[in-house]
C-alpha cells in the first residue's frame, strides 16, 4: 500500500502529535526559515472542521484555492512563520531534557516506532498551548492518572 504524503499549513499548525513529528522529518526546511512546499495530487492533512468543532483528517487535493487576482497579504518576511514554528517545537523539546533528545534522535533517524521516553516526550510538546508543568512533574501526574484507571 502506498504511504500518503502528509502536509500541514501555517495557519493550521496546533502542535499535535502528527504535525510535531513532521516538522521534525522536515526540519531542514524549517532550519532555514521556509515552509515546506504544499505536495501536488493526494495528501493528508489536519483541518479545523468549522460545524463539529474539532481537527479532523482529510485528503485534500492539489494547491488550495485563492480567488483569482488577489495575492495573499503579508505582513511579515516568509521566514518569520517556519522560524516561529520550529523556534516553539524546539523549546517545547529542550523542556524535556534527555527523553527531548532521544525523541529528536529517533525521529531524524526515521523511527516509525518511538520508545516510550521519545513519546513521552513527544506527548508533553504538543498541544496548542504549552504545558504548565514541568516535564518530571508532568511525567508523574500522567503515571498517577494510568495508576487510578487500573485499579
Amino acid at each position: 500500500m502506498k504511504e500518503i504524503a502528509y502536509w500541514a499549513p501555517y495557519g493550521d499548525f496546533h502542535y499535535s502529535r502528527r504535525q510535531i513529528r513532521w516538522l521534525l522529518e522536515n526540519e531542514e526546511y524549517f532550519k532555514t526559515g521556509s515552509w515546506p512546499q504544499e505536495p501536488a495530487g493526494e495528501y493528508l492533512t489536519d483541518r479545523w472542521d468549522k460545524h463539529e468543532k474539532r481537527w479532523i483528517d482529510w485528503i485534500s487535493c492539489g494547491m488550495t484555492e485563492r480567488q483569482p487576482g488577489q495575492p495573499p497579504v503579508k505582513c511579515e518576511g516568509s521566514f518569520c512563520k517556519a522560524a516561529e514554528v520550529y523556534g516553539e517545537t524546539m523549546r517545547r523539546i529542550e523542556a524535556t531534557g534527555k527523553d527531548g533528545k532521544l525523541l529528536l534522535a529517533q525521529i531524524r533517524a526515521g523511527y516509525t516506532c518511538l520508545d516510550k521516553e521519545a513519546d513521552d516526550a513527544l506527548g508533553y510538546i504538543s498541544g496548542h498551548k504549552s504545558k504548565v508543568s514541568l516535564y518530571q512533574d508532568w511525567l508523574r501526574q500522567r503515571l498517577e492518572r494510568s495508576n487510578i484507571c487500573v485499579k
